[in-house]
């Protein structure tokens, strides 16, 4: 599968009219200057511009991608979401994890679970009530690992005020995000703001098309103003009707 990122950017240089080179912020506070290819040589933004880039590696392991402009929903939200890997889980609401930040860059941090609390198992009381539930929710947590075989996506994009990032996680045993799994089996508690707990939209489907369909679609889109994401979540509504359509969001 060809593994897409989507970053926030700033063109720097356009050398000709299919190059383009752009400063890329990775998150994390990670930033790289980039040359790469244009899919649509129509994507005409000027040196300073800030845009969002949709990025992935050819078939030559080259860069391709496109120029986004920073209106557009969809690359927004798809932002510092990125493939990692659990190198241990800390406690009930906190794990250590490498993460693949594209470019052959990947980070390990500590990440705190967002707007989930689980009880303390450090500096407290062994056999405590407390203890003994917050033994059982990292025990519940490292079980969705192993199911996982330790794999993830993780969206994250600020820290706490421990500096740890908070992020949600997803993976692909379970059904939607991670830390709202965990509010609803019982063994962690929901903190966040007085606007309650929403329940995050999982990862997008991603979908490789051939480059002449790939091209098509993306030309009719641009015809209707809509996004790709959109005609092709209706084509495979049509395809699939509506009920089976929905168990896929």
């Amino acid at each position: 599968m060809v593994r897409e990122y989507y970053y926030s950017a700033v063109v720097l240089d356009a050398p000709d009219p299919v190059t383009r080179r752009v400063r890329l912020d990775l998150g994390f506070r990670v930033t790289v200057p980039r040359t790469f290819t244009l899919l649509y040589p129509g994507d005409d933004y000027p040196v300073g511009a800030k845009v969002f880039a949709h990025i992935y590696p050819d078939t030559d392991d080259r860069i391709a991608g496109e120029l986004v402009p920073q209106y557009d929903r969809e690359a927004a939200d798809a932002r510092y979401k990125y493939p990692a890997r659990l190198i241990r889980v800390v406690d009930g609401d906190t794990i250590d994890a490498r993460v693949d930040l594209g470019f052959g860059i990947s980070i390990d941090e500590r990440f705190r679970l967002m707007d989930v609390s689980a009880e303390e198992i450090h500096g407290v009381t062994a056999g405590s009530p407390g203890h003994c539930k917050g033994l059982a929710a990292k025990r519940w947590l490292e079980e969705r690992f192993t199911e996982s075989d330790g794999f993830m996506t993780i969206w994250s994009h600020r820290q706490g005020k421990w500096r740890r990032w908070l992020a949600q996680i997803f993976v692909h045993t379970l059904r939607g995000c991670l830390n709202y799994r965990m509010i609803q089996a019982g063994v962690a508690s929901h903190i966040g703001s007085d606007r309650g707990y929403r329940q995050p939209v999982s990862p997008r489907l991603t979908i490789n098309l051939e480059p002449d369909l790939h091209t098509r679609l993306t030309d009719r889109a641009r015809t209707l103003a809509l996004t790709p994401a959109t005609i092709a979540h209706t084509a495979i509504t049509d395809f699939l009707g509506d009920e089976q359509t929905a168990e896929l969001e």
